[in-house]
């Protein structure tokens, strides 16, 4: 090997190691943003300027001037190479810019009240005077660059000023790390620079504002093979690359998603006030072609799971003679291979004699276990649609695709006249805890002639034994909410319930969207946080109903299947499973303590 390819060698070794080093600090540094104080948390983007997004998507004449006032040092105020100042391609400009194309009828007025060399305590000296006095809509706050002359404690004492009075006076705060300064050890988290960051991270979650983390912006973008020098005008100033990276950043906070739904009902039911949109994919499994006409008539109420890197679902095929549960398989999620029913109508005088479908998995570490729903009535030929009462009932496999044997012997748990499941008692998700096992199955009674349908916790610690109900469901009965499926967001420690919602048009009840739900406790729901995941605003093909979901990681994202009739039917028949999807990592639209 010549000596020019060891030199090559040895430079391409450095780099990679000083990547991960920037990758190594980014990741470490991600740490500091959930404080280990469980109350304090970032605002999540999806909703935080939800109103200022309302104003600027209004058209004239309802629509209303909006005020953005960046507030800080020599960056946001434009400075390049010192003295030359290029406003046009600094950050608050280039945000002004692409807002404009974004909201063609907003009148925006970005006011930079920047001063080059200045630090957070002559900022906050000048805050009342300079910029509340123009009554902003936002505020963003850049000075750590400058504030590591003046030390955090001071730096932390004039930030926490800016940031109560601008909450104090009903203003959105958005704060932002320092962009880069070349001389510091920017890999080396006892850095001044690292340290002023991490503050600003903790402060962002402990007033539950907006954070712009433009330090780890630079550090991914140098981990993933941009040197810091194509980033940066000068030293400590960054170019217009740079500044383009803060700007996209920013930008985030605007994404013009629905946070606040309104919708009523006539019989008073709750709504959900807030979105976490899907994506939706559209249909990816029809009915009609299942093995000997399983499925004929429809094909819904799915449950997917994954095994081995291959992907089972479990969905009802109404068919010629009951709704059954079926097997499909895939290896991408969106191409199917149909396998029939895997289970049998079961005797007469026996409580799945009518139905034996909805067949919920979990794998115990030796076993499958299915928990499916049973019913003894279902209406006349040829629908057969499954009536209450529903219950829950048990089989059992070597593998995810059977063959399963069923276990009469085994009653999880069933209706109970006086309880909030004397109509419904039927199968859910469930999850380990501990030492016994969770079970999030469907709940409904009837009040006043009307059902009312929620979600209960079942608890056991055998899964061959029978369950106990909470007394109380999780959540309200007038919620109307049924099925669940669970995903838990490692990132900042959440759980994530999905269900599908009952609605109401005119007299007719039919299930009109997804909704999720989110806690940090299993054990512990608040009804107000709660959001709509999929509903006929976001699905491409079913304007109005839409029916129950099941959800599995893949990767970065979380599937979201659904069933749907499509168009403007409600039907419980003829319906088709359709996929969304949601990026990961999930982040609650709201934070929402009891």
């Amino acid at each position: 090997m010549s000596h020019n390819q060891d030199m090559h060698r040895t430079t391409f070794n450095l780099a990679m190691r000083a990547a991960f080093r920037w990758l190594l600090l980014a990741c470490l540094l991600s740490l500091c943003v959930w404080p280990p104080n469980g109350s304090a948390q970032l605002a999540a983007p999806t909703n935080y300027l939800a109103q200022v997004v309302g104003r600027l998507e209004k058209v004239w004449p309802n629509n209303h001037l909006v005020n953005l006032v960046f507030h800080g040092h020599s960056v946001p105020a434009g400075y390049f190479q010192t003295p030359t100042v290029d406003s046009l391609h600094a950050y608050p400009n280039l945000v002004r810019a692409a807002l404009a194309q974004k909201f063609p009828h907003a009148v925006i007025n970005v006011i930079v009240t920047a001063i080059g060399g200045e630090d957070a305590v002559k900022g906050a000296a000048r805050f009342d005077a300079e910029v509340l006095t123009h009554k902003p809509d936002v505020v963003f706050l850049d000075y750590a660059l400058n504030d590591r002359r003046i030390g955090l404690t001071n730096a932390e004492a004039a930030w926490t000023e800016m940031i109560q009075k601008a909450l104090a006076a009903g203003v959105k705060v958005i704060l932002l790390t320092p962009t880069p300064d070349q001389s510091a050890k920017l890999d080396d988290p006892n850095d001044p620079l690292n340290q002023h960051a991490g503050q600003i991270r903790r402060l962002a979650a402990q007033y539950h504002v907006g954070l712009v983390d433009s330090l780890a912006q630079f550090q991914a973008a140098v981990a993933g093979g941009t040197p810091l020098t194509n980033l940066m005008a000068q030293v400590n100033h960054p170019n217009a690359a740079g500044h383009k990276l803060v700007a996209d950043e920013l930008l985030k906070w605007f994404e013009a998603v629905p946070a606040v739904v309104n919708q009523d009902y006539a019989d008073g039911r709750p709504a959900a006030k807030y979105r976490l949109d899907a994506e939706d994919a559209g249909v990816v499994l029809r009915h009609g072609d299942g093995p000997g006409r399983c499925d004929y008539l429809g094909a819904r109420d799915i449950w997917v799971w994954e095994s081995q890197g291959g992907y089972f679902m479990h969905y009802d095929g109404a068919g010629t003679n009951a709704w059954l549960a079926c097997l499909a398989t895939s290896r991408d999620l969106t191409n199917w291979t149909k396998l029939g029913p895997v289970l049998s109508l079961g005797q007469k005088n026996e409580d799945d004699s009518a139905s034996a479908s909805y067949g919920t998995t979990f794998f115990d570490g030796s076993k499958w276990q299915m928990f499916y729903l049973g019913t003894r009535r279902a209406t006349p030929a040829p629908n057969l649609i499954p009536s209450t009462p529903y219950v829950t009932m048990k089989a059992t496999a070597r593998s995810p695709a059977g063959p399963w044997t069923k276990q009469p012997g085994v009653v999880p748990f069933r209706c109970q006249p006086g309880t909030y499941f004397s109509d419904t008692a039927s199968p859910g998700c469930i999850v380990r805890q501990g030492r016994e096992y969770l079970m999030f199955f469907s709940a409904a009674a009837r009040h006043n002639n009307k059902l009312q349908r929620t979600l209960g916790l079942a608890r056991t610690k055998n899964l061959d034994a029978a369950w106990q109900p909470d007394a109380q469901p999780i959540v309200p009965s007038t919620e109307q909410i049924e099925n669940s499926s669970l995903y838990f967001e490692p990132a900042n420690h959440t759980w994530f319930l999905f269900c599908n919602h009952v609605g109401l048009e005119g007299r007719a009840e039919f299930t009109d969207s997804v909704w999720v739900y989110w806690t940090q406790d299993l054990n512990h729901w608040n009804p107000e946080a709660k959001a709509v995941v999929l509903d006929g605003n976001n699905c491409r093909w079913s304007r109005k109903c839409i029916g129950l979901p099941s959800v599995v990681q893949v990767g970065q994202r979380l599937a979201v299947f659904y069933d749907a009739p499509g168009g403007d039917s409600t039907s419980h028949m003829q319906r088709d499973v359709g996929l969304a999807w949601l990026k990961l990592p999930l982040t609650a639209p709201a934070s929402i303590t009891k």
